[in-house]
């Protein structure tokens, strides 16, 4: 039997809130508009995609997890799934605008290169782009090793977004 807690609502409300502070979000989009033209720099970017992206996956994994009377050390997990899932995403997001095609995607590329936006491929180039696209995808896979077959949804949903083409 597993080690399984109880949580309440205001615990989910407060891991909620604590991942997607809405000030972190609305400061990443500042230094989104303020560094656009500005060489593309990994740490900030990594910054902004932890922020706007890879926290609000990570807060809606973890707050399933607390939902679902997961053990500490399962939210932890699931927590950890969501924000590699969400770096991923955002990763692969930036190389669609560049490489993807318009028909499939249902909006324009290379908005992003027209605006000047420091993206991921413009800090580190395509190819180590997609390579961290997919050990983000294998860190978020690793998360959840100790679920089985039970987590296999969260893994097709992990392996979608790293394959992605729309």
């Amino acid at each position: 039997m597993q080690d399984c807690n109880f949580y309440t609502k205001a615990d989910i409300v407060q891991a909620v809130s604590h991942k997607t502070n809405i000030g972190k979000a609305h400061a990443c989009q500042v230094v989104d508009m303020l560094w656009q033209n500005r060489t593309a720099d990994v740490p900030m970017v990594w910054y902004m995609h932890d922020k706007k992206t890879a926290a609000p996956i990570a807060a809606s994994t973890q707050a399933g997890a607390l939902a679902g009377g997961g053990s500490s050390d399962q939210v932890e997990r699931l927590s950890q799934y969501g924000r590699a899932v969400g770096l991923a995403f955002q990763i692969v997001d930036d190389i669609l605008d560049i490489q993807g095609d318009a028909a499939l995607l249902g909006k324009k590329t290379r908005v992003d290169i027209a605006r000047g936006k420091a993206t991921y491929p413009a800090a580190v180039g395509l190819e180590l782009a997609e390579k961290d696209a997919r050990a983000s995808t294998s860190k978020a896979l690793e998360a959840l090793a100790e679920f089985h077959h039970r987590a296999e949804p969260l893994r097709a949903l992990a392996r979608y977004i790293v394959a992605r083409k729309q």
